[in-house]
């Protein structure tokens, strides 16, 4: 008897995905039952074994019936009239995340879900699907029936304010079995357990994509935009990497040139004015703080602060030269140069590892032959005496000096490493952002060239950070999820044995800092430039990861007009410059 209750539950969702698909049977206000599959799995050839049962069931349970494809939009307002919706063999990739947040507010409502064959279910693309295909022994268990020697299964249980059917079976069974009798019992228990009241919904409603409308604050003769600050009296200041700061009126709806800047882009091309931030006082004490590189025959990068003058122009002698860190112009590359403030009046600084892959075949840059400096990371990114390659964290005073904070990476007295160190094994961060409430930081660290595994280690990837506390990312030594590269020696491209992230020594002839690393840590989010099999929503092609910020609704946003939905509320953004997204 259990094995038939486990076959005919899923002969339901077969029948009605494969005979309905073109012959919609809804009646509103009656039963009805949604099934939704994908759009190959519907060119199955099991289908032909659903036609006779499913008109027999619809007979007994005058049930309407109506199918959807996976890629097809869905909403709140057409699944609440379905007594039961039915996935299967879905791709959880294929839903939009607008037909996603809409299922998931159903079954949080009392609806009732069967998810049939969810074998293959990605834990990264949709959280929520990975979640309901987990098979969970509790009291709560309405029914368990499994097949002998087989990983054929019918599973029901409670779900997220919902109920839930998980089921597994091979066209094989299907076509040995009349499973009409059973097929009604799995009915009546998802319609049944149907308890829906938009009452019980506590998860926000997607916005309409098209509520959101872009604001382009220059089209003229713009060139690498690098950062932005938006003013208290909404006026928003960005910067150019070239030397441009600019100012955006929206009341006028133009931008106005504020200073343009003498920076050195030469040699390592990706130098230049960098980074922006306002003081978190700036409405009192109209402070601004720029990373930028200064003429070229100044080898240092400046963290300096400015005082504006209102808000329309910026006091070039009011300049404080707060921290500066090295830099090698003999070659390009990798500058970082974001800049951000916490809740606490801490400021972040990002700084590339300052090193040149161009050399190493698109594999980890660590040519320890003398004179190499320039193509070996050790002396920068895993080096614990060096700014480069890391974020910085510091207390910045009125005065224009600094002090550290508790509990960044090092000793204050600088005695293990460099004390302004928060993170260090970066390789370019940058883009970073601080939530405002949980203190984490976020930051996309872009990878390498190589597109596929190597003799010297794995393909490039790209990546998005969270450091809830301080430490060390992995680089040049590992990249991704603590993948490790090997250690070349560049004399006859020997190869050595795979870097242990437990046991990280830098032992570069260019390294000035202490040998003994700290544990390496792996990425939130990594992901090569082919399609990714861990986070597959995120494309395919060139990769350059930015991250950030966190949105929170303020206080001051009460009442405006074009504050985000709730839907948003403590979700981290992230970025594709190179994907556009």
């Amino acid at each position: 008897m259990k094995k038939c209750l486990l076959i005919g539950c899923i002969t339901l969702l077969a029948v009605v995905m494969f005979s309905c698909q073109s012959n919609s049977t809804f009646k509103r206000g009656a039963t009805n039952i949604l099934v939704i599959t994908s759009k190959e799995s519907q060119k199955s050839p099991v289908s032909k074994l659903f036609k006779e049962v499913l008109d027999t069931v619809s007979e007994k349970f005058q049930a309407g019936m109506d199918t959807r494809r996976s890629d097809e939009e869905l909403s709140l307002e057409y699944l609440k009239d379905f007594s039961a919706v039915v996935l299967s063999s879905v791709n959880p990739n294929t839903f939009p995340a607008s037909s996603q947040n809409a299922l998931e507010r159903y079954v949080q409502a009392g609806g009732g879900v069967m998810l049939i064959n969810a074998s293959s279910l990605e834990p990264y693309t949709w959280p929520w699907m990975k979640r309901l295909g987990q098979k969970e022994v509790s009291d709560e268990t309405i029914v368990e029936a499994r097949q002998e020697n087989t990983d054929t299964y019918f599973y029901s249980k409670p779900f997220e304010g919902g109920q839930a059917v998980l089921a597994k079976l091979s066209p094989d069974e299907l076509a040995q079995e009349d499973f009409t009798p059973l097929l009604e019992e799995a009915l009546r228990y998802l319609i049944a357990s149907n308890t829906f009241s938009p009452d019980n919904i506590t998860l926000p409603e997607a916005p309409d994509p098209s509520r959101f409308t872009r604001i382009i604050l220059d089209d003229n003769d713009v060139n690498a935009p690098m950062e932005l600050a938006v003013l208290p009296d909404g006026k928003v200041i960005f910067i150019e990497r070239r030397g441009k700061m600019k100012l955006y009126d929206p009341q006028k709806g133009e931008s106005s040139l504020l200073h343009f800047f003498d920076v050195c882009t030469e040699g390592n091309y990706e130098d230049g004015l960098l980074g922006l931030a306002i003081d978190p006082n700036f409405s009192e004490n109209q402070y601004l703080y720029l990373y930028y590189s200064p003429p070229c025959e100044t080898t240092e990068q400046y963290l300096s602060r400015f005082t504006m003058v209102g808000t329309d122009s910026i006091n070039l002698a009011s300049e404080k030269v707060m921290l500066k860190v090295p830099v090698q112009r003999e070659t390009c590359c990798h500058s970082g140069g974001s800049v951000t403030f916490d809740e606490q009046g801490y400021l972040y600084l990002s700084t590339g590892d300052n090193t040149s892959s161009k050399e190493s075949d698109g594999f980890t840059p660590i040519d320890e032959r003398p004179g190499r400096g320039p193509f070996d990371a050790q002396k920068s990114s895993s080096n614990t005496h060096d700014l480069r390659g890391k974020i910085l964290r510091i207390k910045p005073h009125p005065f224009g000096h600094y002090t550290i904070p508790d509990g960044n990476l090092f000793p204050k007295d600088g005695s293990e490493g460099a004390p302004e160190i928060y993170v260090m094994g970066a390789r370019n961060p940058f883009r970073i952002s601080v939530d405002d409430k949980t203190g984490f930081v976020y930051w996309g660290d872009v990878g390498p060239d190589v597109a596929a595994d190597g003799k010297f280690g794995p393909q490039s990837y790209d990546e998005w950070n969270q450091a809830r506390t301080p430490g060390f990312y992995g680089w040049p030594y590992f990249i991704g999820n603590n993948k490790p590269y090997f250690d070349r020696n560049f004399v006859g491209d020997k190869i050595g044995a795979p870097f242990d992230p437990m046991q990280v020594i830098n032992n570069s002839p260019n390294n000035t800092g202490v040998q003994q690393l700290p544990q390496a840590r792996g990425a939130y989010i990594w992901y090569p430039k082919a399609p990714s099999t861990d986070f597959p929503m995120l494309g395919a092609g060139s990769n350059s990861a930015m991250a950030g910020p966190i949105y929170y609704q303020k206080p001051s946003y009460k009442g405006s007009k074009v504050k985000f939905p709730r839907y948003f509320e403590g979700k981290l953004f992230i970025y594709e410059w190179a994907r556009s997204w």
